[in-house]
């Protein structure tokens, strides 16, 4: 049985757990030195950094495109998130300053994917729920 999901938790999972890790990860590895939060001598890191938006972004394609259920996202998102959340804990131990525009997205991203991820899960409970109160007639 599908499990859908609202709108806006599509919407958010391609924006934030498909698209932007995309767009990241591909300049990470086309121009490491371009990177969001490169270090100087870091390319290694960077191309590293690359691969896993690029994994995680793969995660959310597949979450929309193929898997189109709940679970799916709450996978999906639950990484993203994740990964997200432990960005905006690192901004706060880095010794550089950091972009102004990391501290405005990051908990933006944060914020949204988490709220997405409680739809989701919002979403498999009240499927869980309904089907847990079915009832059955017993054939005659």
């Amino acid at each position: 049985m599908r499990i859908p999901v609202p709108t806006i938790v599509t919407v958010i999972t391609v924006v934030f757990a498909a698209l932007i890790p995309t767009v990241v990860g591909l300049i990470s590895w086309i121009s490491p030195e371009n990177a969001p939060l490169f270090v100087e001598g870091a390319t290694e890191l960077s191309l590293s950094w690359g691969a896993r938006a690029l994994g995680l972004a793969m995660a959310g394609w597949m979450a929309v495109l193929v898997i189109r259920d709940a679970r799916g996202y709450a996978i999906a998102l639950a990484a993203n998130a994740t990964r997200e959340v432990l960005d905006v804990i690192d901004l706060f131990f880095r010794t550089e300053d950091p972009s102004a525009g990391l501290f405005v997205m990051l908990p933006i991203s944060s914020t949204s994917l988490l709220v997405a991820l409680a739809l989701s899960m919002r979403a498999i409970r009240n499927a869980t729920d309904d089907s847990s109160h079915a009832v059955t007639v017993p054939s005659a």
